[in-house]
Formats: C-alpha cells, sequence, structure tokens
C-alpha cells in the first residue's frame, strides 16, 4: 500500500499540494483560526503530570482524540492523536515543547491540522503563552457529554478510528488501570463496596488480587462515559520488584463507552502492557483487544515511559 501512494505521488503535479500525506503549509489566516487552540492543548500537555509510570503520560482531548507525552531532559515530547480543536478542526502529529522562560514554550514538529473536516494544513512550530483562559475553560470541559455525543447506531466498532482507538488505550484504560492498581495495593483490607455518584464498586479480593464488580451508569472519565455492568480484574498481573514487567486489565460484562469516543457496545475488553519492567526510559507496548455484539477490534500502540 505504500509503495502504491508513493508510486502515485510521483506521478501527481497540481494534485500532490492536497495529499494529507504532504499538506501545504497553513497560510497565516488559518493559522489564526486554530493557533487559540493549538496553544490550549500544547499548555496542557506541558503542564500535565509525571512520575507514576504510563499512568499519567496523556491529557485527553475531551471531544475527540488525546495527546501522549514523556520528559527528554527539559523538554516535553508530545503526539496528538486526532487532537479536537474545535468543531471540524482537530490535529495529528508529534514533536516537542521547549521551555523559554516565564511559562512559556516553544513548540517544534510537524503537525497536520484538520479545517472544516476536509482540507489538511501543516503547521511546524508556535509559541505557547498567553493561552485563551475561556476557550482553555470550553476545550477542557467534560460537563454536557452522553453516551450519544458521537452517534453510532448500533453500536459497532467499525466505527473506531485509529485516533479513537488510541484515546482509548491512552486514557479511559489508564484511569481504570490506575484504579485496578490502587485496589491491588490495598488488598489488606480486604473485601469492600465504593459507592460513587455514578454507581457502585464491589471489591473481592481473590488470589491476593483484587476482582471488581462494576454497576456503572455514565460514568464520565475525563470525557469518555463508562456505562453498564462488567467485572475488572488482572488476567496477568506479572511485576519485578516495583515494577510492572507485564499487566494485562480484562472487563467482561455488558457495557459501553461513549462521549469523546463514538458511542460503541462492548462484552470485552483486554488491555496489555509489555516493557516497563526494566527501568526507565523505554517504551511500553500496548495491545488492546475490544469485543462486542458487532465482532472485534485489535489495536497495537507503543507509549514512551519516562518514569
Amino acid at each position: 500500500m505504500k509503495r502504491a501512494l508513493l508510486h502515485l505521488m510521483a506521478g501527481c503535479v497540481s494534485a500532490c499540494a492536497n495529499d494529507p500525506l504532504s499538506p501545504p503549509a497553513a497560510t497565516t489566516g488559518q493559522v489564526a483560526l486554530v493557533l487559540p487552540a493549538l496553544k490550549v492543548m500544547a499548555h496542557a500537555a506541558a503542564s500535565g503530570g509525571s512520575g507514576h509510570s504510563l499512568f499519567d503520560n496523556h491529557v485527553p482531548c475531551v471531544r475527540r482524540g488525546v495527546l501522549t507525552y514523556s520528559d527528554q531532559g527539559n523538554d516535553r515530547l508530545v503526539t496528538w492523536h486526532g487532537c479536537y480543536l474545535g468543531p471540524g478542526l482537530s490535529a495529528t502529529g508529534s514533536g516537542r515543547l521547549s521551555p523559554q522562560g516565564a511559562g512559556a514554550w516553544r513548540w517544534n514538529g510537524r503537525l497536520h491540522v484538520t479545517l472544516h473536516d476536509t482540507a489538511i494544513v501543516a503547521i511546524d512550530s508556535f509559541t505557547v503563552s498567553g493561552v485563551d483562559s475561556s476557550l482553555s475553560a470550553q476545550l477542557r470541559d467534560t460537563g454536557g457529554l452522553s453516551l450519544e455525543t458521537i452517534p453510532n447506531p448500533g453500536g459497532s466498532l467499525d466505527a473506531l478510528t485509529a485516533a479513537d482507538l488510541e484515546r482509548i488505550a491512552n486514557h479511559p484504560l489508564m484511569v481504570l488501570g490506575s484504579f485496578l492498581l490502587n485496589e491491588t495495593m490495598e488488598t489488606g483490607r480486604g473485601d469492600h463496596i465504593h459507592d460513587f455518584p455514578f454507581g457502585t464498586t464491589a471489591v473481592t479480593v481473590v488470589n491476593h488480587l483484587p476482582r471488581l464488580e462494576n454497576a456503572w451508569s455514565v460514568a464520565n472519565l475525563g470525557g469518555v462515559i463508562v456505562d453498564g455492568d462488567f467485572d475488572m480484574f488482572w488476567g496477568i498481573f506479572d511485576t519485578v520488584g516495583n515494577s510492572l514487567n507485564a499487566i494485562r486489565l480484562d472487563m467482561q460484562g455488558s457495557f459501553r463507552l461513549g462521549g469523546g469516543l463514538p458511542r460503541v457496545v462492548l462484552t470485552q475488553l483486554t488491555w496489555q502492557v509489555e516493557g516497563t519492567g526494566g527501568g526507565f526510559p523505554t517504551t511500553a507496548q500496548i495491545t488492546l483487544e475490544l469485543r462486542g455484539p458487532s465482532g472485534g477490534r485489535t489495536y497495537r500502540t507503543s507509549v514512551r515511559v519516562d518514569d
């Protein structure tokens, strides 16, 4: 496929200007349209947390997409996965944020920005300072989301794009994995129940590991809605000292994901992470498997872990 695309590119002249693999540079007007939102999300990545292994190396783009990041010296390496910037606007690409002093950062790296859901242009650098607080509140606001925010009649998994699958692997599963890991560290308290505004979680300790029985109604995990009845437990829990060598989080039941994703119906989900047991920095390999009445999807990705 890649060779065929390169062959077509070699033969094109004027059509190449619209090729998504090599989009034209954004005009001054196009940069002005998206720069405030780019600065909001870049600032969110620059100020994101660290120190909790792979579980805090992400910033959700609430309405769709996700940013993943890691540190390299004083810089922060950031990858944008279909990050929502406003109606019809999104960004994909990677690069680095370098501190400039006085709370400012400089972005350098190729971003492919989609305008009005159709045209794609390239933006390579900008300064992150003077972030619009009102726009930031809008882009980071998780209120008003429902299972049906991005409609998907029938709940088919085919509606999930690569950016959606990246979002699932690097955002709600990080949140749920952290929740299950915390319960693993507290198994000494025995069986217990958590009451949340969105439902309950009954924790049972089996062979020194927790099994969580969840009955949740529209739980908003930072923009991804989780709804339904499902069990959550470690299918694999392989540790080396205090490091995670390989883990697999399993979810089984009847549940739905929505909000910043097309609404999908699931009966089973597994999220496996390998490669974090040999020290940092390292690259963790993530395998995500989704199963539902409409079929299944498997997605593999990686994330650089620096702490």
